[in-house]
């Protein structure tokens, strides 16, 4: 299946046949690799690098901009740089908020009561994108309500020709009357799933003959408006459902209006899938099975067999691990997402696409920046490093076993680049052999990328490591080595400093004011260990959501939970969208001996709904952690002191702050850490959790809280702080060794000369420093930080000298 836009089935994958030859490669010894990397065979990779196989642009390494219609987002510096690192050649801008009110949508470009497009919106989104944003797509998802009167999916049939000047009308107001110039244009998004899809699962009589002739009515409309643009689609949710798509394909190209195809694939909506039936949705053994590789084969040969004279390009223009925004599946976020996004470009290229945009950019899921703080997630560096240095002519790059190790190799004769990527796709560490063929001489070392669950890393080797040499490759990993002389802006560090309670700094990490708070990340907690006090969790029993399993029956510091506002309010514990998972030892009833879990929540709908309650406060400090989270909506926590010693603690309202707790396009979740004390006894700390602002979803939950007395000791400082490669005149990387911390360090704060220059969060070791004068030496110190705030010694210095310009 193919499904897409977060929510539905995807479609399953295959990889393309190829015959392999190898010659016998004779291994060197190898050394530190564990015994069982030790005793395996090694997987030959055989690269030839005169054998070209194709050509590709940055059109195949491009982004779904779901965020961009907010002027707030889209106009945000760190957005614009972040998506700047990216780099995508491609961003195609879709969200079905899109489609909502310009007033009380985030990403609402109409103005409903009027039943226009608001165009001061729009532009003033549009203008915010950074000034070397990619080539751009729109899409138009679908029909504004009052064109779907019965509300049943489908347009009303006195309706085609109000949505072909509706959609024309955008195109006036993007080009002529901002004259934006975007060229690509999408009318409608997995329409097929009600026109054609779900009929066809029903073996109803379809109604594709309709959708394509709105298509057609629509493009032809907005082309009338400006004849310079390009109009495609479907943005087919089921392209492997070839009768439509060959349909859809004559239907346009007799109108004259299809000048790109687009189609979606999703891997799974299962968190139970395994990696590696994940990863085979892409590439599996079996060339038969359905898959991402065969599906892209056949709809090239669908169209090239309708259009054999004029190249129509095809376009993978969403995809993703999940269908389902709602189960927040881990490796979306992780280095296994970064190993998933490989594999899709690389495959869709080689059956035959000509772009690619993952979807998406930037939220709580799917995002390649996280929601809120704008932070890297590892897929961000596959995009960097595609963009950067596989755009040119593809070579023959062989693997011996794809099954765990894919290859992929391009140059660059225009900057005369070479470079190669080796994807170990398997939970193992691999031994790998490259092995070149026809390569030209290449003197002075290179770049060596990696992508692992150790975080990001770059250093200086040269070719002859990656040339007949027997390397151990991490599990689920990207490595890429590169003659290129750039160097990417890699990693820009956030405007802010890191956010922790205030007076837990350098010098006195254990001094904290009255109150102080911030949000940030979980997604495992064990209570037993972390409320040292006393710890619960809501929403155990479904019969009474109020009701609570308590650390402490007897001598409880939390008060019952109470609700606020009239929304409804429920309890759910299955293993639910984005919720933490809690786990204990001890607690209610007390002949519990065996660690229990759970991922229950309590739910309020509504906005103005949500829940408070109170612990006890006194003059000796305290740590509060409370787990939650939203769903296309913006919650709001209010801590605040019974005696007024201090102003009450809120977080965020603002979209581009790190403390806001807001999920626009699906379920987040987060956690809200507060110290706090009295200046007398017997008072307390009120909890307020609340929903201020409904995206399109409208939920919120409160999963549990520990208390605690709070971590005072600061990590170890880091050590082994080094150069990485040779700086440049306006640019150096470093990187140093991990800290230690009883608990755990969260992230590394970077000083330049003494003065605070960025930070990254763990495990990252490493750095980028950027914007530096060149043939100047300049001093380097790094120090640790836990979750408490506690920051440690700094690190031995290092002094770099930048070279002259």
């Amino acid at each position: 299946m193919m499904y897409g836009s977060r929510f539905k089935p995807a479609f399953t994958a295959v990889l393309l046949t190829a015959a392999l030859v190898f010659s016998t490669l004779c291994a060197p010894a190898v050394s530190a690799t564990s015994a069982s990397s030790a005793a395996q065979a090694p997987i030959p990779v055989q690269v030839d690098w005169k054998q070209e196989t194709g050509k590709v642009t940055d059109f195949m390494y491009g982004l779904n901009g779901f965020n961009t219609f907010d002027p707030n987002v889209a106009g945000n510096e760190l957005y614009n740089r972040n998506l700047d690192y990216m780099n995508p050649g491609l961003l195609r801008l879709h969200s079905w908020e899109m489609m909502g009110d310009s007033k009380s949508t985030r990403n609402g470009w109409i103005d409903t009561a009027n039943k226009q497009w608001d165009s001061a919106k729009i532009k003033q989104a549009l203008s915010g994108l950074s000034r070397n944003h990619p080539t751009l797509v729109i899409n138009i998802p679908g029909w504004p309500d009052w064109m779907d009167t019965d509300d049943d999916g489908y347009l009303d049939n006195d309706q085609v020709e109000a949505y072909a000047a509706f959609s024309a009308d955008l195109v006036r107001i993007v080009n002529v009357e901002h004259k934006f110039k975007v060229k690509y244009w999408e009318p409608t998004n997995e329409r097929d799933d009600p026109y054609y899809v779900h009929l066809y699962n029903k073996q109803e009589p379809d109604r594709l003959d309709e959708l394509i002739h709105i298509y057609n009515v629509t493009a032809k409309a907005m082309k009338a408006v400006d004849p310079d643009i390009q109009t495609g689609g479907l943005a087919f949710a089921r392209g492997d459902l070839y009768d439509q798509v060959r349909r859809f394909v004559q239907g346009s190209i007799n109108e004259g209006t299809l000048d790109f195809l687009s189609y979606h694939f999703y891997a799974s909506g299962d968190l139970g899938q395994s990696d590696e039936y994940i990863y085979d949705r892409v590439n599996p053994k079996d060339a038969s099975v359905n898959s991402l590789a065969k599906h892209t084969k056949d709809i090239r040969a669908i169209v090239d067999q309708a259009s054999p004279k004029r190249h129509i390009p095809i376009w993978m223009d969403e995809y993703n691990v999940s269908w389902s925004w709602t189960n927040n599946d881990p490796r979306m976020s992780n280095h296994k997402g970064a190993v998933f996004d490989a594999i899709s470009m690389i495959y869709a290229q080689r059956s035959g696409a000509d772009g690619t945009m993952a979807w998406n950019e930037y939220d709580g899921v799917y995002g390649k920046m996280s929601g809120g703080d704008f932070a890297f997630r590892p897929s961000a560096h596959v995009y960097q490093l595609l963009n950067n240095y596989f755009t040119g002519d593809t070579v023959l790059a062989l693997s011996a076993d794809e099954s765990k190790v894919v290859s992929y190799a391009v140059k660059d004769k225009k900057s005369q680049v070479d470079s190669l990527m080796i994807i170990n796709r398997s939970g193992d560490v691999q031994l790998v052999q490259p092995a070149f063929l026809g390569m030209k001489k290449h003197r002075g070392s290179i770049q060596r990328h990696q992508i692992s669950e150790a975080g990001y890393a770059i250093t200086s080797t040269e070719w002859s490591e990656a040339n007949g040499r027997t390397l151990a490759v991490p599990a689920h990993s990207v490595t890429v080595w590169t003659d290129s002389s750039k160097v990417p802006s890699l990693a820009p560090p956030p405007l802010k400093p890191p956010v922790a309670p205030p007076g837990t700094g350098e010098g006195d990490p254990g001094a904290i004011t009255n109150l102080s708070g911030r949000v940030t990340g979980s997604s495992e907690v064990d209570m037993s260990s972390e409320g040292s006090l006393d710890w619960i969790v809501w929403g155990a029993d479904p019969a009474n959501p109020a009701a609570a399993t308590r650390k402490n029956q007897a001598q409880q510091q939390f008060s019952d939970v109470q609700r606020i506002g009239d929304g409804h309010t429920y309890a759910y514990t299955p293993q639910w969208w984005g919720t933490h998972n809690a786990s204990w030892t001890d607690g209610q009833p007390a002949e519990r001996a065996a660690a229990e879990k759970a991922s229950a929540a309590i739910v309020a709908e509504g906005t103005g709904s949500g829940f408070t309650f109170t612990v006890p406060a006194d003059p000796e400090v305290k740590q509060l952690k409370v787990y939650l989270g939203v769903m296309g909506a913006k919650g709001v926590l209010t801590a605040q002191l019974s005696d007024g010693s201090a102003p009450d603690y809120v977080t965020s309202y603002e979209d581009s702050s790190t403390e806001v707790i807001n999920s626009s396009g699906g379920a987040t979740a987060k956690a809200v850490v507060i110290h706090f004390k009295a200046n007398s006894p017997g008072q307390t700390l009120k909890i307020s959790y609340v929903m201020n602002y409904n995206h399109w979803g409208n939920s919120l939950w409160l999963q549990g809280a520990t208390l605690s007395i709070p971590d005072r000791v600061p990590p170890e400082a880091p050590g082994g702080l080094a150069e990485m490669t040779k700086p440049a005149s306006d640019a150096a990387a470093i990187s140093w060794g991990e800290a230690v911390d009883h608990v755990g360090v969260t992230g590394y704060i970077i000083y330049k000369d003494g003065s605070y220059a960025g930070w990254v969060s763990a495990p990252t070791r490493t750095y980028y420093l950027h914007d530096l004068a060149p043939n100047r030496s300049y001093t380097i110190t790094v120090k640790a930080m836990d979750a408490a705030g506690n920051v440690s010694p700094a690190s031995t210095s290092l002094t770099l000298t930048t070279a002259p310009k």
